[in-house]
């Protein structure tokens, strides 16, 4: 069995309260992505399902902490 490529988070923009970033990775597995503000709690943002790699995703709930954290968990 082949490993996976990494998941590479890359920041593009904070504007508005709105921070948009992009994903690369291995095609065929679902990207749930995910936020936390304390980096011990994790919530589930939105599940992109076998997405074609790279893609973008926009946190429009961003600006409503002073700080917050973002992971991908890769699902079969």
């Amino acid at each position: 069995m082949n490993p996976l490529s990494p998941v590479v988070l890359a920041p593009l923009e904070y504007l508005n309260g709105q921070f948009r970033f992009q994903l690369s990775g291995a095609v065929g597995p679902d990207y749930v992505i995910m936020a936390s503000t304390n980096l011990s709690q994790w919530e589930s943002l939105r599940t992109n399902l076998s997405p074609t790699t790279p893609f973008q995703f926009i946190d429009p709930d961003a600006g409503a902490s002073s700080q917050r954290a973002y992971r991908v968990r890769l699902e079969p």
